[in-house]
This record gives structure tokens, sequence and C-alpha cells, in this order.
């Protein structure tokens, strides 16, 4: 067990003790980047009266404000594998009680069938362990995402996409958010996509609300506002030696830093990593996953940003909204798919595995003609798609 069960965000230097995400906030705050201040429960901290009490003194000498409760697993946020929406946040905690159960659901998201078989089909070998970050709830009247190279071209510009509110409702993907591409070098606007918003998420609220906007505050960036992200994005880039996806919130013109990790899919891939990428493709085939063929999301989701892909990903499994089709049909997903679902990004594009998508439709087909009769051409084979046992009212 840990020692010291909450450690200061700003000391935290360790991903194997501190996780991925909370190293890279600590790191940025040590650069002198605005991140807003906390404190970790490191990995191996145990649930037992002495961390509950640590927890609550650290909480307490932040005053006990408003926080936000996130997840932060070794190996997350690392330059293979982004980890994206794998794991749990809880904004808007107050309160010891209600800090403490978020610790809780944080640290229990660990072990979600599905982040297991993001891991694993990422190639993550080492041992997994999850921390928690407790950190003040910045008040956004803004938030969003800036990629500093494209994450879909590769295209030297950046990417700005934002909401009113807390970042929760583009993360979700119950709002679609306005969109700034920028040129890289100069911040010159290159192009923009402005959305109507009629919800957010506001500062301490639990859940979506209505949006009341007045005539003249859509859209929700200004010429300033993207050039403090221009601004930004190239120190962070620069400071971290590579380039980033960040996570963002304004209040007023404070803009507040609240994640960086490596962009891990862009258009353009060097020698080494296709080579690196056929070889993991390969183990995996020999373990029986793949052939993988290009799915038709790739016409609407050329290249899926990460926060994107973390959104579609589990719709598109057996348990999700696309499996329940399947399920009015009469078939039944297996557990597995269920689980894991069937789609993959490889090289930023959306692929199916053609082990897995037959399993939606489950260990036997919603038909009564004999499998055995169609492989010997008898006559009833032609009856096949004439004869479902399921029916779309079910």
């Amino acid at each position: 067990m840990t020692a010291a069960l909450t450690l200061d965000l700003a000391t935290c230097e360790d991903p194997a003790v501190v996780g991925g995400k909370a190293a890279a906030l600590a790191r940025l705050l040590r650069l002198g980047f605005p991140v807003p201040p906390g404190f970790v429960v490191p990995i191996g901290a145990v649930e037992t009266p002495a961390t509950d009490q640590q927890v609550a003194a650290a909480y307490a000498a932040m005053g006990s404000p408003l926080v936000a409760v996130r997840s932060s697993a070794r190996g997350e946020d690392a330059a293979g594998a982004s980890s994206a929406g794998q794991y749990e946040t809880v904004l808007s905690v107050q309160g010891e009680a209600a800090l403490l159960a978020a610790v809780r659901r944080c640290l229990a998201s660990l072990h979600r069938p599905g982040a297991a078989a993001y891991r694993a089909r990422s190639g993550e070998t080492g041992a997994s362990g999850m921390a928690v970050i407790v950190q003040q709830q910045v008040a956004a009247e803004v938030a969003g995402v800036l990629f500093t190279r494209h994450p879909q071209s590769g295209a030297q510009e950046m990417l700005v996409e934002a909401v009113y509110g807390l970042g929760e409702a583009l993360v979700s993907g119950a709002v679609t958010p306005s969109q700034w591409r920028l040129e890289r070098a100069s911040g010159k606007l290159l192009a923009e996509t402005i959305k109507s918003q009629d919800q957010w998420w506001p500062p301490g609220a639990a859940a979506l609300q209505p949006l009341p906007l007045e005539p003249g505050q859509c859209p929700c960036l200004d010429a300033g506002h993207l050039a403090q992200l221009w601004v930004l994005g190239h120190r962070v880039a620069e400071q971290l030696g590579g380039e980033q996806d960040l996570e963002w919130a304004l209040v007023g013109r404070q803009l507040w830093l609240l994640q960086a990790r490596p962009i891990t899919a862009t258009g353009v891939a060097s020698a080494r990593q296709a080579q690196a990428l056929q070889d993991h493709l390969r183990q995996r085939r020999a373990s029986g996953a793949g052939p993988w063929v290009l799915h038709a999301l790739v016409e609407a989701l050329p290249q899926p940003t990460p926060l994107t892909w973390s959104v579609v990903q589990p719709l598109m499994s057996g348990a999700g909204a696309y499996g329940q089709v399947y399920q009015r049909l009469g078939f039944t997903p297996t557990p597995a798919v269920c689980r894991e679902g069937f789609l993959e990004l490889i090289g930023g594009r959306p692929y199916t595995d053609a082990a897995r998508q037959p399993c939606l439709f489950g260990r036997t087909t919603p038909s009564a003609a004999a499998l055995d009769g169609i492989i010997c051409g008898e006559p009833q084979a032609d009856q096949l798609v004439t004869l479902p046992r399921g029916n779309l009212r079910q």
C-alpha cells in the first residue's frame, strides 16, 4: 500500500504511481500552465477508513469547493493510446460524502469490460491500476478541445471544437460543437462551422439544461479567444515535445487547461509507426482477431477524433443502439460483442473486425431454415429469409 494516501497534484511525477493523466497535469502545472489545483489518490491506495480520512482532509484543505473527480489509469494518455472516454469522470461534486462516492466510482471504472477490452486492443500489457484526481472545478462558460495538428488529415493546422458550458456536453455527444480550423504557422482562420446550441451543461449542474441564448451570443468563441487557444497550443506542443490533444475551459478571458494527451490518430504516419502497426495486427490475427475491413462509417467519419470515437464506438457495440436493432429483429448478440464491440480504429480509420461482427447475430440465426439443409443444397434453402423467428414488434 502506498504510504501517502493523497498527493498534491503539483508533486505527482511517476505515471506508475499516479496514472498518466495526473502525471501529465502535474507536469503542465510545473511548467507554469493554468491548470486547476487539486490532489490525487494514488494507485495502490485501498478503500479503508484511513483512505477516506486523508481524502476528506485534503478536500477540506482546499476549502471544500465544487470539484471534478477524474480517473487516471496507469498507461492512460500515453503516446500509443489515449484511452479517451474509457474511464469515469464525475462533475459538480460537493461535500465529503459525495466526494468519497465519486472516488469509488472512478476506481471501479478500471474494471469496466469495455475498458479492459480497450487495453487489450491497444496492446497495453503492463499491470493495470487506477489513481483518482480531485480538482477544483472551473465554472466554464465555454469549453472544448484543441488539436495542435489536424487529427484527421495530419495537415499543418489546428482544430478547435467548443460548446457553451462544461465540456461534458461535448464529450458525451449530447451537443454538436462549433468548429474552427486555424493555420498552424500564423493562427489565421481557415474555416469555421458554427452550430446552433439549445442545451448546455451549466457549472454546478448535474445534467444538461436548456440554454437561454441572447442575440449576438453565437458563436461561443470570438477572434480573441481563438488567438489565445492558438498561442496555448503552440506553447504546450513545444514544451511537451509533440502534437497534443488538449481539453480547456474559459471563464471570461481566463483560459484553463484541463488535460493534455499526445495525438494518437493522424493522417500521417511514419514508416516506423506503420511497421509497428502491421506487426501488432499480425500478432492479433494470430490470436484469432481480424481480418479487418473498412466500415461504412468511413464515409461520415473518415478519421474520427479520439473524443468522437469514445462516443461512437460504444453506440455501435452489441449493447449499444446498433446492437439493440439486432435484438429487435430477433438476434441475440454475444456477451463478447456487447462488451467489446466490433469496431476498431486502425491508423485512425474505422475498421470492422470480421471475426467479431458476426457475433451480433449470436450463436444461432433467428430463422427456421436448417443450416445442414442449406449446405446440402436442399430446396428449403431458398426459404431462409422468409421464416424469421423474431419480429419488429418485440
